[in-house]
């Protein structure tokens, strides 16, 4: 079950990083220009509204305010896109599976091996008087097991005799 999840959510990330037309390495360069942009962009507002001296002054601060932003738009702009693509290869693999129980279920069923095969109507048992055929005809049938003392013997054959009543 992993291991599907695994490669469920690499394909979601392959048809994300597709759609913004880059490859891993691409986005991973674009958002380490994003993160020295967002810092760049923090230290000049900080440094428009409380001056050269309060940006030096607070230096850790601000470059942790930076990273917050850096990872707040990260996250607000590519997080909804990720999700998009991971309920569209939801989508997908649901239709696929809904397509494959369809033909499977649609599929001719194998033969079982150990069923006796259906007998059709001009393979089955011909009876014949002769060259005259029984079709149709009531026939009385006498059977009896063989006996031996005048108890049946259930290991011997059946002898059966037919007689014609038309």
């Amino acid at each position: 079950m992993w291991s599907h999840f695994v490669n469920f959510l690499r394909e979601s990330g392959n048809a994300f990083l597709s759609a913004l037309g880059t490859t891993g390495l691409g986005w991973w360069v674009q958002g380490i220009i994003w993160f020295i942009a967002t810092e760049a962009a923090t230290f000049l507002v900080i440094r428009f509204l409380r001056g050269k001296a309060a940006m030096k002054e607070h230096l850790a601060g601000n470059f942790r305010v930076g990273i917050y932003v850096w990872l707040i738009v990260m996250t607000c702009v590519y997080a909804p896109l990720f999700g998009w693509f991971v309920m569209k290869g939801v989508y997908a693999d649901h239709q696929s599976l809904v397509a494959t129980v369809r033909e499977l279920k649609n599929a001719p069923k194998p033969a079982c091996p150990i069923c006796p095969a259906p007998k059709s109507a001009s393979h089955g048992l011909k009876v014949m008087y002769g060259d005259k055929p029984l079709d149709g005809m009531t026939i009385q049938v006498t059977t009896g097991y063989m006996t031996m003392n005048g108890k049946v013997m259930n290991t011997t054959q059946e002898n059966f005799g037919l007689m014609l009543s038309e």
